[in-house]
Parts: C-alpha cells; structure tokens; sequence
C-alpha cells in the first residue's frame, strides 16, 4: 500500500475513532495491546463495507484479537459491534466507495479528496 493508501484508510479509521470511546475499547479489549486498535477499526469497517455477515465478522474479529493476544469473547465482540454498522455508516460507505474507486483505477489522490469530502 503506497503512502496516499495509507492516508485514506487512516483518515476513515480516525473518522470512526471520533464516534465512540476508544479508550475504554482499547482497555476493554486489548489492554496492554493498544497499538491493534486501528488495524481492529479498520478490519470491522471493512467488513462491514464488503457486507461481511455480522456473525462471520464477529469470528474473524475475535480471532484477531486472539491473535493479537488479546484476552475477550465472543460475547464481547458481539456486544461491542451490534451497532457499530449504524454508529460507523459514514466511514463503511466511505470505505465501500473507496473499494470502487480503486477498482475503477481512479488516482489515489482523487479517491483523498472524495474521502475528505465525504467525512468532512
């Protein structure tokens, strides 16, 4: 992923951050293991802009997690992300477009300024 890539996502993923209380959530979930946070945000936006089955999502975000060493359930999991597709519906739709525009090989730059414009 080249540099304006990166921004992209970041700028979707802080734009999430804003909408709920990532403290608790990275002491909730990951305690120690705060620095996956992001790369969890990204990973459930995403999902949910692909139209990820909320259980399947569910999994894939716990086994994450686990892999990330993180100690919470499937309960967990399922708590925190039962409305999260409301709660993020700016950035999943943003990251869907996103996904389009890369597809149709639009410059990253151009798909910058669309994003900025849609969360702003």
């Amino acid at each position: 992923m080249d540099n304006i890539e990166s921004v992209i996502w970041d700028t979707i993923t802080k734009s999430a951050k804003t909408k709920f209380d990532t403290e608790q959530f990275e002491e909730h979930f990951l305690g120690t293991k705060k620095e996956f946070a992001d790369s969890i945000l990204f990973y459930i936006i995403n999902g949910f802009a692909s139209e990820m089955d909320n259980g399947l999502l569910a999994n894939k975000v716990l086994e994450r997690m686990i892999r990330y060493g993180c100690n919470c359930s499937k309960n967990d999991v399922d708590n925190f992300l039962a409305d999260k597709h409301i709660l993020f519906k700016e950035e999943i739709y943003t990251a869907h477009v996103v996904v389009e525009m890369f597809k149709e090989r639009k410059e990253p730059a151009a798909v910058l300024n669309t994003v900025n414009k849609m969360l702003n």
